[in-house]
């Protein structure tokens, strides 16, 4: 009789574990079926925004506790021709919180700059992240552990050879009383000991030391990156801006301190704003600026010009760089054409 009773006792137990494993395994199922979905319908709704995805074959895995989606051959093409393919392309959650992707790119990347060629980026480790998909505006982070650039064979030279550590960084902005701004997104860039190309201008402004810099700012207006126009065009069709930029670089003994309250972009693309520069024991990197292989000859001149500058005050000097009218003005020295976020029709290329 006393093994006859304790059967329920052993079974129930049992039975539950049965029904749980079940019950997960259909959410797994439901869940990855729902994330098939997801990739298929970002992908058909790309071309809106003004950008082109195509990918191979995609297979999905990780049960029980995990949803790993792989695909090889993933493009991301812009209008402008600019654009990033992964050999190899890995995305994981946990089942539990599909709102948290981690992305990888275990074979590295290959950045193509339109006219300029295709560079590759080799890593330790690249990694990629999505947080909190659930609401208005998710937290978005790209890092790259010991980068190396690596320019195609007949391509326009790239400005770093290599670095420690890169990160882009993008989060939602919350009022003074913690509400999230619609709108708007901070955006932090950090880049750990760079190291330039040589003989180019990264490597001449840091005197054959390494470069590092920190900057964050407010993006205005991103929910106008989107759009037949591209995600760029849109921004700043809209107005969109960068607002309340600070940062830091450091190369060796020189060190500045840059700010602006509000850079936006043109019809054409350049920028237009002033951001000031705070800059101490910089003559001997505005110098090698002044003398890089391949920089704008008008750029060049201004660099040499901050440099006595810098020479004949002694210590901190303060620099206002303008960019209006598509120029780029140091003080009374119209140097250089305004950077450009992408070049205008008229110059041969539709803009990202």
């Amino acid at each position: 009789m006393s093994r006859k009773s304790s059967f329920p006792g052993i079974a129930i137990p049992f039975l539950l574990l049965v029904v749980v494993v079940a019950g997960w395994s259909v959410w797994w199922w439901h869940l990855s079926r729902e994330v098939r979905s997801e990739i298929s319908a970002a992908v058909a709704a790309s071309g809106e925004s003004g950008i082109g995805v195509s990918h191979g074959a995609v297979s999905i895995s990780g049960w029980p506790f995990r949803v790993r989606v792989e695909s090889p051959e993933v493009r991301v093409r812009a209008a402008s021709g600019h654009a990033l393919h992964a050999p190899r392309l890995i995305a994981e959650a946990m089942a539990y919180n599909p709102a948290h992707w981690v992305l990888l790119a275990p074979e590295g990347l290959t950045l193509t700059r339109a006219d300029k060629g295709d560079v590759t980026i080799s890593a330790r480790r690249i990694r990629a992240s999505a947080t909190h998909l659930d609401r208005p505006i998710p937290n978005l982070a790209l890092e790259l552990v010991e980068p190396v650039f690596t320019p195609a064979q007949g391509a326009e030279v790239f400005p770093l050879a290599r670095a420690a550590r890169v990160e882009i960084e993008t989060r939602p902005v919350r009022s003074a009383d913690a509400r999230i701004l619609l709108g708007e997104a901070g955006l932090r860039l950090r880049l750990l000991d760079g190291e330039g190309r040589p003989g180019g201008p990264v490597e001449s402004f840091a005197q054959n030391d390494r470069l590092s810099v920190v900057i964050e700012t407010r993006v205005s207006g991103i929910d106008h990156l989107s759009g037949p126009l591209g995600p760029l065009r849109g921004w700043a069709a809209a107005e969109g801006a960068l607002l309340d930029l600070a940062g830091e670089m450091r190369a060796g003994e020189a060190r500045a301190e840059l700010s602006s309250e509000r850079l936006s972009v043109r019809d054409d693309g350049r920028l237009e704003g002033r951001v000031r520069f705070q800059a101490s024991n910089a003559s001997p990197a505005l110098n090698g600026l002044a003398r890089a292989e391949g920089i704008d000859g008008g750029a060049a001149t201004g660099a040499a010009a901050a440099a006595r500058l810098n020479e004949a005050i002694g210590g901190d000097v303060t620099l206002i760089v303008d960019f209006t009218g598509g120029r780029t003005r140091l003080g009374p020295l119209n140097i250089a054409p305004a950077p450009a976020l992408w070049r205008s029709a008229a110059e041969g290329d539709p803009g990202p």
